[in-house]
């Protein structure tokens, strides 16, 4: 049995605590980036605390109760050489002015800022300095002092909301959670169907709201709304305004056929491309300020190009997967039969001719598509590892050379890659005959002797495999047909 492991969503633990009398609510954020533990605001009785992952209940609330208790000392002049207010002001980030006091805390050994209830900010100095130098020292934390100052007025919106979003006829619910860290708004759905929200802290809830509804074509699929729509991958993200944002379509006619095509916006994109999968889908990538106009016109011009390698092509479709039991696949020149069942967590075993598949029951039907590709994946990768090693071994002894470190990943143009440090096998080529591994394998493992096409190489996948050219037509022919 091999457990197939999901990454946790644990990023946050709301509770409450006592402290001399006094309940507090604290809620404690979970990052791999954060050493210790840090409060970063007490604020009407709410803790804010930012954790590292693993870090457990107790030793944070052992942390808030000595930081409640320190502020107990102060606050009761039982602490021993109590700061002294020197002076105050104001600094002025992005059109508010925010009031600070400075004071002289001989105990610091370097400037420390904190936060006050009343939206006020306090310098503690361990020993005077000039204005100038405050002045450096605010500004050097002039985006921390805006966020918390932000939080603390009265219209700061909520670190958490709940609302709905009409979607096929359907209100569905999803969560808005803002963080300080962030610098815009994205959409994640985890697979129990859950969609939440991440937005800056600034972030007016308004907008938030009609970023969700412009997703809306995104989040139906995977919330089992509305399965024939498009299912772009990926995490849907704010774009400036301005912009189209997500997705869109258009149409090119040639010869009397009507073409469809999907714009995808992407900010890394330098110029407008297309690309042709292997179902002849076909989708215009772009960069965010590229008009509907000018994608038209580019497609006019490519119409023929367009016409050629879909309808005009003589490639046959590739097999359309259905995900679901009794389900045959292809698995090394032979066959494999799925068996799905639902249970806690995922994972797979095989039993002879047989893959056994277990889904978590609470998995949207998207997501539980998804988690059967990925377990497919792994097991492939994992059986083509098994099966290929003897083969590097074997075939590496004969051309003298060492074994090199092996990888699978699943590609969508090379069934092989070849580094100064690795061989990269395509786990598709588990679902292929044992033939055209052995012969993916040779070409690979000529290269560490001849890093380039030349007939030096040639020679060389010959000499170990004298019939590789029927091998490698056969990849060629029958290629298309192993998909996940």
């Amino acid at each position: 049995m091999i457990n197939f492991s999901l990454r946790p969503d644990i990023r946050t633990m709301h509770s409450s605590i006592i402290s001399n009398g006094i309940n507090y609510e604290y809620h404690a954020y979970f990052s791999k980036k954060q050493t210790e533990i840090i409060i970063r605001r007490v604020h009407e009785g709410i803790i804010t605390v930012d954790v590292p992952i693993g870090m457990q209940k107790q030793e944070i609330e052992n942390s808030i109760i000595r930081y409640l208790e320190n502020i107990q000392k102060v606050q009761d002049g039982s602490a021993r050489n109590e700061p002294e207010v020197d002076r105050g002001g104001t600094i002025h980030i992005r059109g508010f002015d925010i009031p600070y006091t400075v004071t002289i805390n001989r105990r610091r050994k370097s400037p420390f800022i904190c936060s006050c209830e009343n939206g006020a900010f306090r310098i503690e100095l361990p020993e005077p300095v000039s204005e100038d130098n405050i002045k450096r020292i605010l500004e050097s934390e002039k985006d921390w002092i805006y966020r918390e100052y932000h939080r603390s007025r009265p219209e700061s919106p909520p670190e958490v909301e709940h609302h709905t979003v009409w979607i096929e006829g359907t209100d569905v619910p999803y969560i808005i959670r803002r963080n300080s860290r962030l610098k815009r708004i994205t959409l994640r759905i985890h697979r129990n169907g859950t969609i939440e929200v991440a937005a800056p802290f600034d972030a007016e809830t308004e907008r938030i709201k009609q970023f969700v509804q412009s997703r809306t074509s995104w989040i139906a699929p995977k919330i089992s709304l509305n399965p024939q729509a498009h299912q772009e991958s990926g995490c849907p993200h704010e774009t400036k305004p301005g912009f189209e944002a997500g997705s869109s379509s258009g149409t090119v006619e040639i010869q009397g056929h009507v073409i469809p095509y999907q714009i995808i916006r992407n900010k890394r994109a330098r110029r407008v491309i297309i690309k042709i999968d292997r179902e002849k889908n076909v989708r215009v990538v772009c960069p965010l300020h590229v008009r509907i106009p000018d994608i038209a016109t580019f497609m006019n011009q490519k119409a023929d190009w367009v016409y050629e390698n879909t309808i005009g092509s003589s490639r046959p479709l590739p097999p359309r997967r259905e995900y679901r039991d009794g389900e045959i696949w292809p698995f090394l020149g032979d066959t494999i039969i799925t068996r799905i069942s639902t249970g806690e967590k995922p994972s797979f075993h095989k039993k002879e001719k047989e893959l056994y598949l277990t889904i978590p029951s609470d998995f949207t039907d998207y997501h539980k598509t998804e988690v059967i590709k990925e377990m497919m994946s792994a097991f492939y990768a994992e059986s083509l590892h098994q099966f290929s090693l003897p083969l590097f071994q074997s075939y590496a002894q004969l051309l003298g050379i060492k074994v090199p470190l092996i990888k699978m990943r699943d590609q969508k143009t090379k069934w092989g890659a070849c580094t100064a440090q690795s061989i990269t096998l395509n786990l598709r080529l588990c679902m292929a005959p044992t033939g055209i591994i052995e012969y993916v394998i040779v070409h690979e493992l000529s290269h560490r002797i001849h890093p380039n096409h030349s007939q030096y190489f040639w020679n060389t996948v010959e000499q170990i495999m004298p019939d590789y050219r029927d091998r490698k037509d056969a990849l060629k022919k029958e290629g298309y047909s192993w998909v996940i």
